[in-house]
């Protein structure tokens, strides 16, 4: 198998995405959304139709659910704590200069990740590390039709890939 979509950082976003959306759509509630996530939609569903839906308050809900399940929402409430407020924490957020966002590229024809790596300038391993579903080092335009690739990488990759 030369492509594992479950590691198509695109792919896999889009798909977990549309997966917390359609949970919100049932759910109402964010905060039940990460539940279902971490416990199962549909346990989750039964815990809400035996004792109702959460108040607003208090922030974590006084359900029945597993430890496991409660304490991820409790790590998830606090990193957006952090992440709105770093200040707050003494935190510094590591920013990305645009130049090094990923873009995807489209790629005409299937290769040796190595040639695609040496057309855009990169290191084998780098470009690997970044399109990780593409297995036995080969670009397959068959199982995707892009590759991930740093913006200032582009321009050079385009020219060749």
């Amino acid at each position: 198998k030369n492509f594992d979509g479950r590691m198509d950082v695109p792919q896999a976003t889009d798909a977990i995405m549309a997966l917390l959306s359609r949970y919100h759509d049932d759910l109402g509630d964010w905060r039940l959304v990460d539940y279902a996530f971490n416990a199962g939609e549909f346990g989750i569903k039964r815990v809400v139709s035996q004792h109702g839906a959460p108040a607003a308050e208090p922030v974590i809900p006084k359900m029945p659910v597993k430890p496991v399940t409660r304490d991820h929402l409790v790590k998830l409430l606090a990193i957006a704590c952090v992440i709105r407020e770093p200040d707050r924490f003494n935190v510094s957020l590591p920013t990305l200069p645009s130049e090094q966002r990923l873009v995807t590229v489209s790629v005409d024809n299937s290769m040796p990740i190595a040639r695609a790596a040496s057309h855009a300038g990169m290191s084998t391993d780098e470009l690997k590390d970044i399109n990780a579903a593409f297995r036995n080092d080969v670009v397959d335009t068959s199982a995707s039709p892009y590759l991930l690739m740093p913006k200032n990488k582009v321009q050079i990759g385009r020219a060749h890939v």
